[in-house]
């Protein structure tokens, strides 16, 4: 068995130091989050180990290195920032190669220049190791060990020297990022805590063969709870829990996320939630990562308002159409008024100036035969007739003119019961006759419940006049609707009329018919024809010589019209 030497055991006991020192200094520096605490902590550890007067850390920033902190032992304070190349070439060589630089003696030493010599003996250095840490081809940071007096190195304390200030390095830089991250953080959490915008991120889980069937939230903002409504103690329950009928379409797109990585942006409606949300979400991680991150606001107020915003623009533009409808209906009311103050004109002119010519002209005859007693009759009774008619126009055009004045008490009118009572009257008024009635049921309609009345009345009464060669006659009355309004027909089988005079049906005293074959006035269509235009509607009537007419009129539905059962 060979012997450890003298020489081997001082070996061993200069490892066991070196082991023991940076075990210490790992230690010391390890619980150190401040970059400045680590540079001081380790230069200090590393000057008491080694019996040194001054270590120092210094960084390169730019030209220049900067000593922030020193550790000093019987020596003066080195700390400022410095221009790199007043350091001697050489070293200035060694530190961008990253070799460490040791002299044991300044003076003695033959590499420095006088100057150099000079210089460091003014900030009383007689030995010194200089250590430059190199990264990625740059000269970024050093540390220097001095001694006031001559040292001879030991490869061992350059070794520790160099071991120190890598460490130093890497646990400055662990520092740093630390703090870096820690900043980010807070500056993350402060904006987390403080946007306006709710957010979370949530894990999607799926079923056995892989379908979303839920999700998890791992973290929220404060504004999350508000906007959604949810308890605070929102996290780590799922979706489901929280709301139990939530609609399968949240968690089908936040699962097909989860799935291909594609983010989406969309609007959409929680009924389980009431509200609306404007939503972007998008996976945090790479393929196979469950977690979706969500951005989110609660937009029910605006919805609300454009809900708000097109019932203005329907019920404005349901407005302009009515007053629409209703100029229409004014200025179809006005062309119905000036054509019947042009009949009125012609009536004046020629209707009653016609009676009253034979009124003048029998009266004459009269008064010339009064010689004759029977002539005289006969004269007088034709002047009486004349009277009468003049008497029955002059009726029908007030109450044609009364009809016009009347204000309309509008409301839902159901057309049934108005048939009813024309047909009751008609049929008082043509006792005896044979009329066979075919009536469909009729519809509810806006209107006004008199003058239709007068309307369904006068047609009745005209389909049984002009039948009444017809046995049996045959009314017919029935209804076809439109989109926005109701069309009635009323038909006959009667005498009809000869199509190329239907212009002349509707105009005041207007006949197409002898008044020997078919007695009236002539003020029973202009009626109708006044009534139905203030209704906002239209009135015709088609008919073939001999083979009855059909009259028909159109009326607007009601708002709300209940259901005919």
């Amino acid at each position: 068995m060979s012997k450890v030497g003298a020489s081997d055991l001082d070996r061993l006991h200069v490892l066991l130091a070196q082991r023991t020192f940076l075990l210490a200094f790992n230690d010391a520096v390890r619980p150190l989050a401040d970059p400045v605490d680590i540079q001081t902590t380790a230069i200090r550890v590393l000057g008491q180990h080694l019996g040194a007067n001054r270590v120092l850390y210094f960084e390169i920033q730019g030209s220049d290195y900067v000593v922030e902190h020193n550790y000093i032992h019987g020596a003066a304070a080195l700390t400022g920032t410095f221009p790199v190349d007043s350091f001697s070439p050489w070293v200035l060589e060694a530190q961008h190669a990253g070799r460490t630089v040791a002299v044991a003696e300044v003076a003695a030493d033959p590499a420095l220049s006088p100057e150099r010599k000079e210089a460091y003996a003014a900030i009383g250095v007689s030995a010194l190791a200089d250590v430059s840490l190199v990264k990625n081809g740059a000269f970024i940071a050093g540390l220097a060990v001095h001694f006031s007096q001559p040292h001879a190195w030991t490869p061992e304390e350059i070794t520790l020297c160099e071991d120190v200030a890598e460490r130093t390095w890497g646990a400055v830089e662990r520092a740093r990022s630390e703090t870096a991250l820690r900043e980010s953080e807070d500056k993350f959490r402060s904006l987390f805590n403080s946007i306006d915008e709710g957010f979370c991120i949530v894990e999607i889980l799926f079923s056995e063969n892989g379908i979303p069937v839920d999700y998890r939230f791992i973290q929220a903002n404060p504004a999350f709870v508000e906007l959604t409504g949810l308890p605070a103690d929102a996290l780590g329950k799922t979706a489901r829990e929280l709301v139990p009928d939530l609609e399968a379409f949240w968690v089908e797109t936040y699962g097909e996320v989860a799935l291909t990585g594609h983010a989406v942006r969309f609007e959409n409606r929680s009924d389980a939630m009431n509200r609306w949300f404007d939503v972007y979400a998008s996976r945090i991680g790479g393929a196979g990562s469950h977690q979706v991150a969500i951005v989110f606001n609660n937009i029910s107020e605006r919805k609300q308002a454009e809900a708000d915003i097109r019932e203005l623009n329907r019920l404005l533009e349901a407005r302009i159409e009515e007053r629409t409808h209703n100029l229409a209906a004014e200025r179809a009311a006005l062309e119905v008024a000036n054509d019947e103050l042009q009949a009125f004109n012609h009536s004046v002119s020629h209707d009653l100036m016609t009676p009253l010519r034979h009124i003048a002209g029998f009266a004459q005859l009269a008064s010339r035969s009064l010689d004759d007693p029977q002539k005289s009759r006969r004269y007088l009774d034709i002047i009486v007739q004349g009277a009468q008619r003049m008497e029955t126009m002059i009726e029908g055009m007030l109450a044609l003119s009364r009809t016009g004045q009347r204000e309309l008490s509008v409301g839902v009118v159901d057309l049934n019961d108005l048939l009813k009572q024309s047909r009751l009257d008609v049929q008082v008024q043509h006792k005896g006759r044979i009329i066979e009635w075919r009536l469909g049921q009729l519809p509810l309609v806006q209107g006004d419940c008199v003058t239709l009345q007068q309307v369904m009345t006068n047609l009745l009464e005209n389909a049984a006049k002009y039948s009444r060669e017809r046995d049996p006659a045959v009314i017919e009355v029935w209804a076809e609707e439109d989109v926005q309004q109701w069309t009635v027909f009323v038909r006959d089988n009667g005498a009809g009329f000869d199509p190329a005079r239907a212009g002349q049906l509707f105009g005041i005293f207007q006949r197409l018919h002898h008044q020997d074959e078919f007695k009236g006035t002539g003020i029973g269509l202009s009626l109708v024809r006044r009534i139905i235009t203030r209704h906002g509607g239209t009135v015709s009537g088609t008919a073939t010589l001999g083979q009855g007419a059909t009259f028909c009129f159109t009326l607007p539905k009601p708002e709300r019209a209940p259901m005919i059962i």
